[in-house]
């Protein structure tokens, strides 16, 4: 488009990219969950959901799946304490203070201590915050972690 001769001059604008720690996190989903445990144990199939309900990682209901439901902490502390037993990595849990937001009756409060004493979840300002949102890079990371520690056990 020519502009010449109306007065109006073009206006460069510069977009300057999102700093890292600004970028919008994905909110872990129970399917995307399901996804990325299948990946860790090398499942192919399209049948995810049905893998991770068999191999005990995740209960299984006569009313679906609920593959929309957002992952919370607790939750996501119980998948990640599923796996590290099965794969026989409790014996590399380090003893750790259980953060003042975690009941001493919650019943996944041993799956709390396991993930924090193995590092693969992280507290925020020191609080665990159970029902707080995962965000899947932190499940990327953490499946990561029990990977790099089962390569470990494995060297043993």
């Amino acid at each position: 488009m020519n502009l010449s001769g109306t007065g109006c001059k073009r206006q460069e604008v510069r977009v300057k990219p999102t700093p890292p720690e600004i970028e919008e996190r994905v909110v872990l989903t129970r399917e995307k969950l399901a996804r990325l445990v299948s990946e860790f144990y090398g499942f192919q199939g399209s049948n995810y959901h049905s893998f991770v309900i068999k191999k005990g990682i995740f209960p299984g209901t006569e009313f679906g799946f609920y593959g929309a439901d957002t992952v919370r902490r607790f939750q996501f502390a119980i998948v990640l304490s599923r796996i590290v037993f099965e794969k026989g990595l409790e014996g590399l849990y380090r003893e750790v203070r259980i953060p003042p937001d975690v009941p001493s009756d919650a019943y996944y409060l041993n799956a709390v201590k396991l993930c924090l004493g193995l590092d693969l979840i992280k507290l925020n300002d020191k609080r665990f915050m159970p029902d707080s949102p995962v965000y899947l890079d932190e499940a990327v990371n953490a499946l990561k972690r029990i990977r790099k520690l089962n390569e470990m056990e494995d060297k043993d």
